[in-house]
C-alpha cells in the first residue's frame, strides 16, 4: 500500500462514497483507501495509479474535508538528494478536489 487516500477523523462518508472508494476506518479515526499498491520504489506507477483513481472517483471525492490527502509512500534512496516528480495532471486533479499531497519516506531493506 504505497499510495493512500487519507481523510481526517470526523468525516462521515455516505454509503455510496464508502463503497465506491472502498474506504476503511483506521484505528486513529482516519478514513483510508488504497490508491496504489505499487512498490515503494516505483513512484511513476504510484503517480499513474493516483491519476487513474482520481479520474475514476472524482464525483465521490468532491466535498472531502480540509486535511484530506494523497500520501505517497516512497523508499529512501542512498543518494545526496532525493527528488520525486509529480506531473501537472496529478496536481490539477488533486488540487481540483482540495487534496493535499504528502510524501512519506520509508527506510526499505
Amino acid at each position: 500500500m504505497s499510495c493512500m487516500l487519507r481523510i481526517p477523523e470526523g468525516f462521515e462518508p455516505d454509503e455510496v462514497s464508502k463503497d465506491a472508494l472502498d474506504l476503511e476506518l483506521a484505528r486513529s479515526g482516519v478514513w483510508i483507501a488504497e490508491v496504489s499498491n505499487a512498490d515503494f520504489g516505483d513512484t511513476p506507477k504510484q503517480v499513474a495509479d493516483a491519476v487513474a483513481f482520481l479520474s475514476l472517483h472524482c464525483e465521490s471525492l468532491r466535498g472531502l474535508p480540509p486535511g484530506s490527502c494523497l500520501d505517497f509512500g516512497i523508499a529512501a534512496r542512498d543518494v545526496a538528494a532525493q527528488t520525486e516528480y509529480f506531473p501537472a495532471e496529478l496536481l490539477r486533479l488533486a488540487g481540483g478536489l482540495g487534496l493535499d499531497l504528502v510524501v512519506t519516506i520509508y527506510e526499505v531493506d
